[in-house]
């Protein structure tokens, strides 16, 4: 089969940096700016972000690289690279914040220079424009890509995953192969990051687009897939092996229930309707998402035809699948999270960045889209949201202080109302530039309003959030870390966070409500010498043992060590 236009690489030196150039390098350059500028604000965040960085943490301070643990128990939730990952990071910069968020920036950077490259070969230079700045311009991926947790470096390989295949479908034998082998290798690095949903996430979009396609055979003769199992088995399975070796059913059952019963049961009370990602993916992907559904109806028109022509013909197909099959896929998972549909978000990216280029060259022929409409109006909503935040927390807040007890009234002062400001702005500066068909306006505007809205949160809103939510905690933590000698343990009842244990650096013994003999117990037996509860706790802790009184409080929690006991000098 002769390669299609999109297969040929021009061949000779790389040109210097021209203005064709210059957009990417832009946009890479405010990427990376939006990912890192404060990536050590806030602090760690309950709980995923705490547990994955004390895993590090541990690993780092133990030595053993092959077990993660946790507050001195094995962690088996995620496979170990992605701890390798974070530790570099850590190794050069030392323990902190940034150091543990850096992966996932850098892996944010990267893959918004995937996307303008795998767009660029086969919708052209301004689309790829377009789409990566879609992505790069999304509260989802910037909140992800400021994150220390998998779902950045795991989107990273999946997606570089599925465009290898695809690379490898509409090349001619045997060039394709090196592709196919590429894939492979991501895929099974995927796993190794995440577990099996980094390579059911591929194998959705794959099957996918090769049943549209009509391209099994084919795939099979020219794939290999033998090799491909082999190739994937053989780079992971050898640390899933050993850990069952070591740990026999305790690993067997820590598996299933992360993966298997977290698909098939609500862990955490984190469940929802199967409509629960239309929102968060209305949200997360704003304002693009307005343009999502009718650029999918649009692709998607004579699928099986277009699938079957060329690489060109073929690619919006192979993105509406992509895009259509991830949600279906997370949206019958009993467990949702926000961060869990991440994996459709290049493919829209994508696909809604080609359509507003080619509006850009060639506008739609009537006036006002509906979608404009729609996208005005979400942001208003949205900018009398974040402009009711304070009416909205003075009623409510006592639902939240129950739950975190350090949470304090955040007074965001005129940030509140400038967020507000800016979102209502950049809606209605999209939706009128739309209107007017200047579709190059219209694409600027939703990226700077996104990223001025970003700049205004990380800058003002995080920080006062932090402060009220999370510092108080935190402080007592670290205070904890120093009144308690090396190799104790100190105790939290009923207000437990992952947090605490990271920021002490000192293991921790949930107390909950009703276990106040087992308190006692640890106590005595000189295995706890400090204990961490809410203020209006303290009595009832002091009846379990007088000698205990209050050495700090902050934001409604207090810390209570032995009088008797006296205190370890500090770190």
């Amino acid at each position: 089969m002769a390669p299609s236009a999109t297969d040929r690489t021009p061949a000779g030196p790389l040109k210097p940096l021209t203005w064709r150039r210059a957009p990417i390098a832009f946009l890479l350059a405010l990427t990376a700016f939006l990912l890192i500028f404060r990536l050590g604000t806030p602090g760690l965040t309950d709980r995923d972000e705490a547990s994955f960085s004390e895993a590090v943490r541990e690993m780092i301070e133990g030595g053993d690289w092959l077990t993660p643990h946790f507050n001195g128990a094995t962690r088996f939730d995620k496979p170990p690279l992605i701890y390798y990952v974070m530790a570099v990071p850590v190794t050069v910069f030392g323990l902190s914040e940034f150091s543990l968020r850096f992966h996932s920036a850098t892996a944010g950077v990267g893959l918004v220079l995937l996307v303008f490259l795998f767009a660029r070969r086969h919708v052209g230079q301004r689309a790829a424009i377009y789409s990566a700045g879609c992505l790069a311009a999304s509260l989802g991926f910037l909140v992800l890509g400021r994150a220390a947790i998998t779902d950045m470096t795991l989107l990273l390989l999946t997606t570089g995953a599925l465009f290898s295949f695809f690379r490898a479908y509409w090349s001619p034998a045997p060039s394709g192969r090196p592709w196919y082998r590429l894939a492979d290798v991501l895929l099974a690095l995927a796993f190794l990051v995440k577990g099996p949903v980094g390579p059911i996430v591929v194998s959705l979009a794959a099957t996918g687009f090769l049943f549209a396609a009509g391209g099994f055979r084919r795939y099979a003769r020219e794939a290999r897939p033998w090799l491909s199992i082999l190739i994937v088995l053989g780079l992971s399975l050898p640390w899933f092996a050993l850990m069952l070796a070591i740990h026999g059913q305790a690993y067997v059952d820590a598996a299933m229930y992360h993966t298997v019963t977290r698909y098939t049961s609500t862990l955490g009370g984190h469940g929802g309707t199967v409509i629960y990602y239309f929102p968060v993916v209305l949200l997360l992907l704003f304002p693009w998402s307005i343009f999502l559904p009718g650029t999918l109806i649009e692709s998607l028109k004579g699928f099986r035809d277009k699938a079957r022509r060329d690489a060109v013909s073929s690619f919006p197909v192979f993105l509406s699948i992509w895009t259509v099959l991830v949600f279906v896929f997370f949206s019958l998972s009993s467990t949702r999270l926000p961060h869990y549909i991440l994996p459709l978000f290049p493919a829209a990216a994508i696909l809604v960045g080609t359509r507003i280029a080619r509006w850009a060259e060639d506008p739609p022929a009537r006036r006002i889209l509906p979608s404009l409409v729609v996208a005005g109006l979400v942001g208003a909503l949205l900018a009398a949201g974040v402009a009711g935040l304070d009416l909205v927390y003075g009623r409510y807040g006592g639902l939240v202080m129950r739950e975190v007890p350090s949470a304090q009234a955040v007074d965001l002062g005129p940030w509140g109302l400038t967020l507000a400001a800016i979102l209502f702005a950049g809606s209605a500066a999209l939706a009128w530039a739309g209107s007017r068909r200047r579709w190059n306006a219209a694409w600027l505007s939703g990226v700077t309003a996104l990223s001025l809205a970003f700049i205004t949160i990380v800058t003002a809103i995080l920080p006062a959030i932090d402060a009220k939510f999370l510092a108080p905690g935190r402080n007592l933590a670290r205070k904890a870390g120093t009144l308690v000698p090396p190799g104790g343990a100190w105790a939290i009842y009923e207000v437990y966070r992952p947090s605490f244990v990271f920021y002490s650096e000192r293991r921790v013994v949930q107390i909950r409500e009703g276990e106040e003999t087992r308190l006692a117990a640890r106590i005595l037996s000189g295995e706890v010498s400090a204990v961490l509860a809410r203020e209006s706790r303290v009595q009832r802790i002091r009846e379990i043992d007088p000698s205990l009184s209050v050495q700090d409080a902050q934001g409604g929690l207090a810390l209570m060590v032995s009088a008797v006991r006296g205190e370890a000098e500090p770190r």
